[in-house]
């Protein structure tokens, strides 16, 4: 219906509910990247976000090669939904911590700052 179109969150969708504060976190930060992989729910929840987002914040998704997401020159990183593959290659140096309230938006902390709190 057309209030389901005006409203940010509404009940049918229980998933983005919490993309408005998501996107305030992710434009917060000085150069953002988010990563998102091929699953629905991660490009679903991608362009849901993607209405909030400021204009530097630099989307890229998993290359279908198996290849790593070039993440050099970001302040922060943001994934959605990350695959087995994102997950491996962000291993060694970061540990993904889930944004506060929700099941897929994960935030990339250096390993050592991790450690550190």
């Amino acid at each position: 219906s057309g209030l389901n179109l005006r409203a940010a969150t509404w009940s049918s969708k229980n998933f983005s509910a919490r993309n408005r504060e998501v996107a305030e976190l992710v434009n917060s930060t000085e150069r953002p990247l988010l990563v998102v992989n091929d699953s629905g729910v991660g490009l679903g929840e991608a362009i849901s976000l993607a209405r909030y987002l400021a204009d530097r914040v630099v989307i890229r998704g998993e290359p279908r090669n198996g290849g790593g997401v070039p993440i050099a020159g970001f302040s922060d990183i943001f994934l959605v939904t990350p695959s087995a593959e994102q997950r491996a290659a962000l291993a060694a140096d970061y540990v993904l911590v889930p944004v506060t309230g929700t099941w897929q938006w994960f935030r990339a902390v250096p390993s050592a700052q991790a450690t550190d709190a």
